[in-house]
């Protein structure tokens, strides 16, 4: 298996704090996109209203109509909302939670979605591209350094062609470091407390050059990948036991050029089509996996 659903990375969320914001999404009338992954097509999104919150399970209204198929229970979903603050000024704070679709009901205003109650909810908004949890052996090496200089050439419209020298070794091999998820737009380490002491300049803010490769799927080579990143966000560690989580925004790509430098170009969109390619390869394979035990 190449891919890993399992149980989500814990994160400092108490129950209280996911039944708090459930209270305050359904006093502002939020609106929430459940998205449903499909085996054979785009993930299917449905948008809904909060219709009653119990300790066990979310009931979930879809007010108008739309195709539901009662072949997506027991499926895990990704739910998505928007709690708006008006004190004391106006704030808009984005938060999604995964969760499994219990039950489909249908009534004479439209259909009932009933999920199971979330263990967290972690801040951030629905994403542009898939997300994916790799195995460790789908990432053969990860080596990220501050590099100024060169950081600092790289300013829109101008094209760099630098290949700089690999200053770190593979971070993975360091211990207490893992990828805990990629996407094209950005990737996200777990960091455990005790190695973020030891290696504190990755959560630090900034800009990093990173030099990534990744295992063959579907016949696929093995991926090569040059990236400038910003750091995005840092989740702390409970304990130097714990792992904090630190996610990094991928701003620019290095492309090989003929005069055997790279070619630094910046990402559009928040996407890089060709590490797309190969989430989308890893997750297909996964899913056609399933679809066959």
């Amino acid at each position: 298996m190449l891919f890993r659903f399992g149980k989500k990375d814990d994160l400092p969320e108490a129950q209280d704090t996911v039944n708090d914001l459930l209270g305050q999404a359904i006093d502002t009338r939020a609106k929430f996109i459940v998205v449903v992954p499909e085996r054979d097509t785009k993930p299917h999104s449905v948008t809904c209203s909060v219709e009653h919150v119990s300790r066990e399970s979310i009931l979930l209204d879809v007010s108008r109509a739309t195709a539901l198929s009662t072949g997506w229970k027991g499926r895990k979903v990704q739910c998505f909302f928007s709690i708006v603050r008006l004190q004391p000024n106006r704030s808009e704070t984005f938060y999604n939670f995964s969760a499994t679709l219990l039950d489909l009901r249908r009534t004479s205003k439209g259909v009932l979605i009933e999920l199971s109650m979330p263990r967290s909810i972690e801040p951030g908004q629905r994403r542009k591209s898939l997300r994916i949890r790799p195995l460790p052996s789908l990432v053969l090496s990860l080596s990220m350094w501050q590099n100024p200089e060169l950081a600092g050439m790289m300013q829109e419209p101008a094209t760099v062609q630098v290949l700089p020298s690999i200053p770190y070794p593979n971070l993975l091999k360091v211990g207490g470091i893992r990828v805990a998820d990629i996407s094209a737009g950005g990737m996200r380490l777990a960091v455990q407390g005790s190695a973020l002491q030891a290696q504190a300049w990755l959560g630090e803010e900034g800009r990093r050059l990173m030099h990534c490769v990744l295992g063959s799927v579907a016949d696929q080579p093995v991926h090569e990948y040059w990236f400038s990143v910003t750091r995005a966000n840092v989740t702390p560690a409970p304990s130097l036991s714990d792992d904090a989580f630190i996610g990094f925004e991928f701003t620019h790509e290095g492309k090989p050029n003929k005069a055997k430098g790279l070619d630094w170009l910046p990402v559009k969109d928040g996407h890089v089509h060709r590490l797309s390619r190969w989430t989308n390869a890893v997750y297909m394979q996964y899913i056609r996996k399933v679809a066959t035990d």
